[in-house]
């Protein structure tokens, strides 16, 4: 992993952990947008990591998750 991934995923996992610390979820729309940074069409991915983040209970949970489905993702886009 470069450190341009390290940095984007260390922002992330901030972003998610303020967005499970509060209610309104601040910060999730900002991690779902530098998760799905490098694809080109989005709009379909986005509301299943929004799906996927409610489901989860923790950060941890969530990057897991988030990680195999755009794996996926990236194999066939």
């Amino acid at each position: 992993m470069d450190y341009t991934s390290l940095r984007i995923e260390e922002m992330i996992t901030r972003k998610l952990d303020v967005a499970f610390a509060s209610e309104e979820r601040p910060g999730l729309d900002d991690a779902i947008e530098l998760a799905v940074l490098e694809f080109e069409k989005v709009e379909e991915i986005k509301p299943l990591l929004e799906v996927i983040f409610n489901s989860c209970q923790d950060t941890d949970e969530v990057l897991t998750e988030w990680s195999k489905i755009l794996n996926d993702y990236a194999k066939v886009a």
